[in-house]
């Protein structure tokens, strides 16, 4: 059978888009369906539009210090809807951008929503005609969409999508949801001079993180002046004449039963965008909610392929990345290949900044037992904060095999956390010995050579 394309990609984010370009440096026909805008959720509502905010929350802590650095100066205004502008205008460059390197990538671009028919055929509904495209291989790339509470009210609340479009920076702010994205909305609003309450359901925010990390942070938003509120849960939200009532339900004593906000953002995770793509014709399978995939990628139908947070594995833009890449080089390249998430870094852009790889403590106890691995760690103030004490300690923390002397994790809260584990991710992922790792030389002064000094 002779198809249109060899490779149809549904989906124009950052897995869709990886995959689609590496199919044309094997000469494939290639084409990518996208309903809305290219990049995804990543460019257009989440990771380059969260850290330009986030930029913008530092300006503010950096004039905070100002004064201990010899700066003398009126405090500065911000101009929201400027903010917000100068962020759209940006996502427009990238939208720009994506459309010119599918275009000098030779790759097909066909706009609107797609359907899969039968495990070769696509029906694309768009503005102004339906077509019937066939693909030898199709790789869903749909992503996904926030959650939302279901509570009375709550129409009330935003999402994370909407953060972006809100016409002034809210006074009051409460945050649903202690996961990262809640706490990344929290960290900055609070320093551009919002009043924040979290609730989260559990004793520490950031589930999944390393507990020491988990702390050490929610101290620091405390001591920020962020109210945590744990164990907490949400149980109804109501519109009143001062605000939005958000109705709460604690399981420790103490603890207010509402807090009155002007928005309330839900960040309660996400899930994947899979309805209307017509999966059950494909003969493609689900999994909670979810495409279920091999190591692969491979769905139930050996022609289709998944990628991103369509798929229930790790929900990050490099992994993504990585997993569109793969499938294209599995498919086309001289050997099978897999996406090693063992070793895949992240970061949560609060301030102060966290990041962690590889196994948490508790994860290296269960695997190796408590004797079986050692804990480095060490807290101190960066020379940065030493003029003021508006400053958290920097944590790093580093998870060791005591037989092999292998780092097994690495876990840092503190300025450049992100960029410091970025690095040693390098080294982790490669085998390196808290040994070897203690003869590296480091710069100073900075606070990533204190990871040397911990061995």
């Amino acid at each position: 059978m002779a198809f249109d394309y060899d490779i149809l990609v549904i989906g124009g984010g950052s897995g869709g888009m990886a995959a689609s370009k590496r199919a044309t440096t094997y000469g494939k026909r290639v084409a990518v369906v996208e309903q809305t805008s290219y990049g995804g959720t990543c460019a257009n509502r989440g990771c380059i539009p969260k850290k330009l905010m986030v930029y913008a929350a530092d300006i503010a802590l950096s004039w905070q210090s100002a004064p201990a650095f010899g700066w003398d100066a009126p405090s500065p205004t911000l101009q929201w809807s400027k903010l917000t502008e100068r962020i759209q205008s940006h996502i427009d460059s990238i939208q720009q951008s994506i459309a010119s390197s599918l275009k000098e990538a030779g790759v097909v671009v066909l706009r609107g929503h797609a359907r899969l028919k039968d495990p070769h055929t696509v029906i694309v509904s768009g503005d102004a005609e339906v077509q019937e495209i066939t693909a030898e291989t199709i790789i869903l790339a749909v992503g996904g969409k926030p959650n939302r509470l279901d509570i009375p009210g709550a129409d009330h609340a935003i999402v994370s999508s909407d953060m972006f479009t809100l016409e002034a920076r809210p006074e009051r702010f409460a945050v649903i949801g202690g996961g990262y994205i809640g706490v990344e909305f929290s960290s900055m609003l609070a320093a551009l001079g919002a009043k924040v309450t979290i609730l989260d359901n559990s004793p520490l925010i950031l589930s999944g993180f390393d507990d020491g990390l988990r702390q050490a942070l929610q101290t620091a938003l405390c001591d920020r002046g962020i109210q945590v509120l744990p164990e907490t849960t949400a149980k109804a939200i109501e519109k009143t004449n001062s605000g939005l009532q958000l109705s709460l339900k604690s399981d420790r004593d103490g603890l207010p039963t509402s807090v009155t906000v002007d928005k309330v953002l839900m960040a309660v995770g996400r899930k994947p965008n899979i309805e209307s793509l017509g999966l059950e014709a494909a003969g493609v399978d689900t999994k909670d909610g979810a495409i279920a995939v091999n190591d692969y990628s491979q769905t139930s139908q050996d022609n289709i392929y998944a990628v991103g947070d369509c798929t229930n594995r790790l929900p990050l833009t490099p992994a993504a990345i990585a997993e569109g890449k793969a499938v294209i080089d599995t498919l086309y390249g001289d050997d099978p290949l897999q996406v090693d998430y063992q070793w895949i870094p992240s970061a949560v852009f609060a301030r102060p900044e966290s990041a962690a790889v590889g196994l948490t403590e508790t994860e290296a106890q269960e695997k190796f037992g408590a004797d079986g691995i050692r804990i480095l760690s060490t807290r101190f103030q960066p020379l940065k904060h030493q003029f003021t004490d508006s400053g958290a300690p920097v944590l790093l923390k580093l998870i060791v095999d005591s037989v092999t002397d292998r780092v097994l994790g690495l876990h840092m809260m503190g300025e450049h956390a992100a960029d410091t584990v970025q690095a040693a991710a390098i080294a982790i992922k490669n085998g390196i010995t808290a040994d070897k790792l203690g003869e590296t030389v480091g710069i100073h002064p900075t606070t990533a050579e204190e990871l040397l000094d911990l061995v």
